[in-house]
């Protein structure tokens, strides 16, 4: 029993001194008054979602439909602005959802190219076909063929179609039965 009692007891205390670790370890990370995880605004969901009640501050594009880089892109980023930035494309991509396309789509003209790079695996993450379209828009704008090429394998990556891991079983082992002709 008493045993028992020692094990209990250490693994309280192990678990204990675990989350404290944790603990410690994402409050220094951020700072006093902000939020741990960078989030989607309500707002932007809703403006993606057609929501926009006459409000203009996404994305400007110009005439022909191009996306222009935004001021904050043009002055060149700070390493705070960077890493909101970052985390911000991050939560957007995670949410796995094409109401966040919007979010990453200006940071794919970012000139910054960490910013750009990061666009683009935040579109792959998201893994919507939707975002197919606006990486090619994006990649007519580069000005080097390394990020036209990366866009447009992304782009493409994107587009393939799903695939039925049931139906490829089924084929190999030779059970599919064939569909009835509809009518």
């Amino acid at each position: 029993m008493k045993f028992n009692i020692k094990i209990i007891l250490s693994s309280i205390i192990l678990l204990s001194a675990v989350l404290i670790v944790i603990w410690k370890i994402s409050s220094e990370n951020t700072p006093v008054g902000t939020p741990a995880k960078a989030t989607v605004s309500s707002t932007k969901l809703e403006r993606a979602n057609g929501k926009n009640n006459g409000d203009k501050s996404g994305p400007e594009t110009t005439d022909n439909g191009k996306i222009k880089p935004s001021d904050k892109a043009k002055e060149g980023e700070q390493p705070a602005n960077k890493s909101l930035i970052l985390d911000k494309m991050h939560a957007a991509a995670v949410t796995y959802d094409a109401a966040s396309l919007p979010v990453i789509k200006p940071y794919l003209v970012n000139t910054d190219p960490e910013i750009r790079k990061e666009a683009v695996n935040a579109m792959l993450i998201l893994g919507d076909s939707a975002a197919s379209p606006l990486l090619r828009e994006a990649a007519k704008q580069m000005t080097t063929a390394e990020d036209m090429k990366t866009m447009i394998e992304a782009a493409e990556f994107l587009e393939i179609p799903p695939v039925d891991q049931k139906k490829i079983f089924k084929k190999k082992k030779g059970t599919e039965t064939p569909e009835p002709p509809v009518k």
